[in-house]
């Protein structure tokens, strides 16, 4: 890459023991240092709260399953944690985020004993919001600060603070009595009497019974009893996160992850017992690959291949191509980008330099890194046993014009030059790489690193937009995905 970026090795997607990961913020800085890179994005799991109200007190009565998490409206607690290390280790940048789950739904009756959870798996990551404002009202399902205290939350507010107000003036209010006594001379005798106080009971119950009704008196834009909202609440987070300048990007959307979770303990103590509620409880997760979701949204920033689970020529990336081709047909308002996911909790064996995303950046700031990941200007890296592979160039020419990784090039005579240089640590290794155009294959390379390849290319595309991107693939499991190149004709 040209002399105005400096390169910078990054693990992204990496849990503390915030949210079940293995090691502290501090132990997380001190791998990364040990492991040679400079920065870290760490997206641990937030309000993973899935909960399922029991009608009609919804609000109240409550069946539970929880994870270990961080919680967004306490988001200013949690970003200071990183400031503090930040200072005591300056060596590694520590980025904090957080990895969410706008929506779940629910299905089942729990009458039953059973009940099933969908769409609970379908995470982002979210990065770069600068006020603890935007983290605490992030638009997900689980956060409590997401709901908004509108004019309905009001008027029922108001309804129980009257009932609640008129309980206390009924109870208040008396009447006088009397009532003589003696023979002769009869004296007269006054007391109070209260008989409107049954009445009073009464309006108080009736406001308990409709602040239970109406709890949190909050509106939220999604309920998760059964309703199908399609994309909806996705692409709204991801408009969201855009609108505030910040980044979101789908994680592990090929992954298959059900579960399962049961016992007594779901039901809250006071409901324990309660006769037509069960006992036992199964609350089944379904976990199913969601690439269609994905495709079926605009405006994120990235979304990872599946890199671990592939490992045939062009395999990782062929939905992404799928993407990228609409891009650069107009059926997209914005490219998605590439980006090396780890998702290190430090448990599983493997080492936090396993995946890495290494960024071109002015500097090693976290608004230079933001910058770059928001541009394209990286490209993830599959390590093994401790080889790796760097893309020490790779960039289109076009007359006295060039591009490099995230830009686009304007070319009028049509022909381009296409360069890259694979490097490898340690030296010396045998690499092949493939170079594509519009996702199908133009070139195939093969050699001892430092590969370097040149593609001369004398007619892009009759006309509009294309692209070029580059894999490489070195010993046992090694893989590096660059990012595209976009050329305008």
């Amino acid at each position: 890459m040209t002399e105005r970026w400096i390169e910078i090795p990054a693990a992204y997607h990496v849990h503390t023991n915030a949210s079940g990961g293995r090691y502290t913020l501090e132990e997380i800085s001190s791998l990364a240092h040990d492991a040679g890179l400079r920065a870290v994005i760490v997206t641990d799991k937030a309000d993973t709260r899935w909960t399922y109200g029991i009608a009609p007190f919804r609000g109240l009565a409550r069946v539970t399953v929880e994870r270990k998490s961080i919680k967004l409206t306490e988001y200013a607690e949690y970003r200071a944690r990183f400031e503090k290390v930040g200072r005591e280790r300056p060596d590694v940048l520590l980025i904090p985020g957080a990895e969410v789950s706008p929506f779940y739904r629910w299905e089942g009756r729990l009458a039953d004993g059973k009940l099933r959870m969908l769409e609970w798996d379908r995470d982002m990551l979210v990065v770069g919001l600068k006020k603890d404002s935007d983290w605490k009202h992030l638009p997900i399902i689980g956060n409590e600060g997401a709901g908004k205290f509108g004019f309905s939350g009001s008027f029922h507010l108001f309804i129980c603070a009257a009932l609640c107000a008129g309980a206390f003036v009924v109870f208040a209010k008396k009447r006088k009595k009397s009532f003589k006594v003696g023979l002769w001379r009869k004296q007269k005798f006054s007391y109070d009497v209260h008989p409107y106080r049954p009445l009073s009971v009464v309006l108080f119950l009736l406001a308990v019974t409709l602040a239970s009704l109406w709890y949190p008196f909050k509106r939220f834009p999604f309920d998760p009893y059964g309703h199908k909202y399609g994309l909806a609440p996705y692409q709204r987070m991801i408009d969201y996160v855009n609108d505030r300048g910040g980044i979101s990007a789908w994680g592990h959307p090929h992954a298959d992850m059900n579960r399962k979770f049961e016992g007594r303990n779901f039901l809250p103590g006071p409901l324990a017992g309660i006769p037509g509620l069960p006992s036992h409880l199964e609350i089944f997760a379904d976990g199913a690959p969601y690439f269609d979701a994905v495709e079926g949204t605009e405006g994120f920033t990235a979304a990872p291949c599946p890199t671990e689970s592939c490992s045939g020529e062009g395999c990782p990336c062929r939905e992404w191509d799928g993407m990228l081709s609409e891009f650069t047909a107009g059926k997209r308002k914005s490219p998605p980008w590439n980006v090396g996911e780890i998702d290190f909790y430090g448990i599983l064996p493997g080492k936090i330099d396993d995946f890495i995303t290494v960024f071109f950046a002015k500097s090693n700031t976290e608004d230079a890194i933001l910058d770059s990941f928001k541009h394209g200007r990286m490209y993830s890296v599959r390590n093994d046993r401790g080889y790796t592979l760097r893309l020490k160039e790779f960039n289109v020419r076009s007359g006295d014009g060039i591009a490099e990784s995230g830009e686009t090039i304007k070319t009028s005579s049509g022909g381009t030059t296409v360069r890259a240089v694979v490097g490898s640590i340690p030296e010396g290794m045998r690499v092949k790489a493939v170079l594509y155009r519009n996702g199908e294959i133009v070139g195939r390379y093969a050699g001892r690193s430092p590969l370097s390849i040149r593609y001369e290319d004398a007619n892009p595309k009759k006309a509009g937009m294309s692209y070029y991107r580059l894999e490489a693939r070195a010993a046992w499991r090694v893989l590096l995905i660059s990012n595209p190149i976009f050329v305008i004709k």
